[in-house]
């Protein structure tokens, strides 16, 4: 714990936990360029600056809970286990966790690698806030339930895409290119130009089923644009 703004800056090796416990909180701020082995789940509450790693077991958490979480080059979060964004993450090192775990947003998550694209093998959940992407992202299994998804970088699923939970889910100023399928079985989905265009493509191949009772389950803000060439099943 700490009193007055304390400082964590971890420079060795922390492991967190032996596998066997609960999740557990780290309130100094927290600065890590050494190594963080996230044995037991994470609750980090306030921000910091990181160009180290963080490996996360799977069935464990690494929660970004509170402030800004900037990981700078040389950072990279791996493992089989799960990274939640609940605070503000700056995502500009690498985030291996794409590919080998989950990668929960229910704050603010910014992603701009050094590779400049990822790929999601599991799940990618958005709860809630942003998740603005100057990355192209390319996504097995979608999964979105409120928030806005932004960014410059092409975002593509291949998979299941499920839009669920009464909020409106906003597709701001992105291309999304869809060769898998998106069930859209509650609330809003909105194509929305901000600044920029948005766009959806439904491309051949690829399957949107609308199930939603919202009176637009697909809206547009700012003439958002909805490209169909593969197939639409309005209702059920």
């Amino acid at each position: 714990s700490a009193a007055g703004n304390g400082t964590f800056n971890n420079a060795g090796t922390l492991n967190w936990g032996d596998g066997t416990g609960a999740a557990r909180s780290l309130n100094p701020i927290f600065n890590n360029s050494g190594t963080v082995n996230v044995n037991d789940g994470l609750n980090i509450n306030v921000g910091g600056s990181d160009s180290g790693v963080y490996d996360v077991d799977a069935g464990k958490t690494l929660n970004f809970a509170g402030g800004t979480r900037n990981l700078n080059a040389g950072s990279n979060i791996i493992g089989a286990g799960t990274m939640n964004a609940a605070g503000t993450v700056n995502a500009n090192g690498n985030l291996g966790i794409a590919a080998t775990g989950n990668v929960i947003v229910n704050g603010t998550l910014n992603l701009d690698t050094p590779a400049a694209a990822l790929s999601f093998a599991n799940p990618l959940t958005v709860l809630a806030g942003v998740l603005n992407a100057t990355d192209d992202l390319s996504v097995a299994t979608l999964n979105w339930s409120g928030g806005n998804i932004t960014g410059s970088g092409l975002l593509t699923t291949t998979g299941t895409s499920t839009l669920s939970g009464g909020a409106t889910k906003d597709l701001t100023d992105k291309t999304w290119n869809n060769s898998g399928t998106v069930d859209i079985t509650a609330g809003s989905f909105r194509v929305f130009n901000s600044a920029g265009a948005a766009v959806f493509n439904n491309q051949a191949g690829g399957v949107v089923n609308v199930t939603s009772n919202s009176g637009t389950p697909i809206s547009a803000a700012g003439n958002g644009t909805f490209n169909n060439a593969g197939t639409l099943n309005w209702g059920d």
